[in-house]
């Protein structure tokens, strides 16, 4: 057997393959959607209170991307790959945020602020009747566009579609198409 540089034996250096193996494998992807899912969270649910919260999470996720690239590339094992189709039950997860943002954006915006309750000149009751009428048709605006704007932009699809014929052809032993 060949003996590592550190032993005295070969002053060689292990393959990229033999350095990885020794690290420490990769936790997995919930730690990276639980951050990612819990400042999503805070930056909409509180958007009308501290407006710059997008801001120092942008400037904060460009510094996390460069951490966590060289976390992967120095620092840990290859992660193995596991197809997905999505996020999985992240998705519902963030529509369930997004809703109650709107709710916690509303109620904001409607109690705390005097320049609304002075513009309309709201009090008790009808100020809680403004706040639900006005958290209603947001929510109804966003069921309208999440139904009206697709979630595959018609570009993606027609190359899917194309990738399909073309997996369909050269199954049926027609080949490539030609363009």
């Amino acid at each position: 057997a060949r003996a590592s540089a550190e032993e005295g034996g070969d002053p060689r250096p292990l393959p990229y393959y033999a350095r990885e193996s020794k690290l420490d494998e990769y936790p997995g992807t919930f730690d990276d959607y639980s951050e990612i899912v819990i400042q999503f969270g805070f930056v909409s649910m509180f958007a009308c209170a501290f407006p710059l919260a997008p801001l120092a999470c942008l400037a904060n996720n460009m510094m996390e991307m460069r951490t966590d690239a060289t976390k992967l590339l120095y620092s840990l094992r290859r992660p193995r790959y596991r197809g997905a189709d999505g996020i999985g039950s992240w998705y519902k997860i963030l529509t369930a945020i997004s809703y109650a943002a709107v709710i916690t954006n509303v109620s904001l915006l409607t109690f705390t602020s005097p320049a609304i309750r002075e513009q309309l000149g709201l009090r008790g009751a009808p100020l809680v009747w403004f706040a639900v009428g006005l958290e209603h048709a947001v929510v109804l605006f966003k069921v309208l566009a999440a139904e009206l704007i697709p979630d595959t932009p018609m570009w993606v699809r027609r190359a899917m579609a194309r990738q399909q014929y073309e997996k369909e052809l050269r199954f049926k032993g027609g080949g490539y198409a030609d363009t």
